[in-house]
């Protein structure tokens, strides 16, 4: 039996859902959360510090030093979920024209934001979120691990 064979047919094998709408549906859907509720984005990316932590300053943003850091959290919180907007519709245009060259690529290239994000969670976040960040980077690690060997089995023709 031809493991390689094997592999490459299974991952050209159309899906019963392609994977730029399966994950252009994910980014879309953190992004409307995130636009329409940023506290519920939160949820998931847990940097916005109270007012009563005002007075431990090591772990706060220097752009959100000295008050206001609600509204400059916020602010980070709607520019990423138009960040996530733009992935989903990305994802959503590029499956839409068939290139499954440029999903995978996009599938990978992404991996680098959650990569970053977990980082963010890491060095921002409240001590009890810091757990949080390692699934940022597993997932993001799985996603490109899955997206590499995407990329390599897929046919110069896609």
């Amino acid at each position: 039996m031809d493991f390689k064979r094997l592999l490459s047919e299974s991952f050209n094998k159309p899906s019963v859902i392609p994977p730029g709408y399966i994950l252009g549906s994910c980014f879309l859907g953190l992004g409307i959360i995130g636009l329409v509720s940023p506290s519920q984005a939160e949820i998931a990316f847990p940097v916005r510090q109270h007012d009563d932590d005002m007075k431990e300053q090591d772990n706060v943003h220097p752009a959100a030093r000295g008050g206001k850091i609600r509204e400059v959290l916020t602010a980070h919180l709607y520019s990423k979920a138009g960040r996530d907007l733009v992935f989903g519709l990305s994802f959503f245009a590029l499956q839409y024209q068939g290139n499954m060259r440029a999903v995978v690529a996009l599938e990978g290239l992404v991996t680098l934001v959650g990569f970053v994000d977990g980082f963010s969670v890491w060095k921002y976040g409240a001590e009890d979120a810091r757990p949080l960040a390692w699934s940022y980077w597993i997932w993001s690690a799985s996603i490109l691990a899955i997206a590499g060997g995407r990329f390599y089995f897929l046919p110069s023709s896609q």
